[in-house]
């Protein structure tokens, strides 16, 4: 995704979804190392922090393609 090349108009909505995917990639391999060391609380936490982010993408999904259909 990221050697692509937005509209202009869209250059921050797609900044923005770029920077909310890496965020889930960072919560996934979170909740990996959490599940692998058998912590209840650490796995809840991330398990908690890749919800938020997965809505964020979600978000940022939406408000992309708004701005590119204008």
């Amino acid at each position: 995704l990221a050697r692509l090349d937005p509209p202009e108009d869209a250059q921050d909505e797609f900044d923005a979804l770029l920077g909310h995917l890496d965020d889930v990639t960072a919560d996934l391999r979170a909740v990996a190392v959490a599940a692998r060391g058998n912590d209840v609380v650490k796995q809840r936490q991330a398990a908690t922090r890749l919800v938020r982010s997965t809505g964020e993408v979600q978000q940022a999904e939406t408000a992309l393609k708004n701005a590119v259909e204008g």
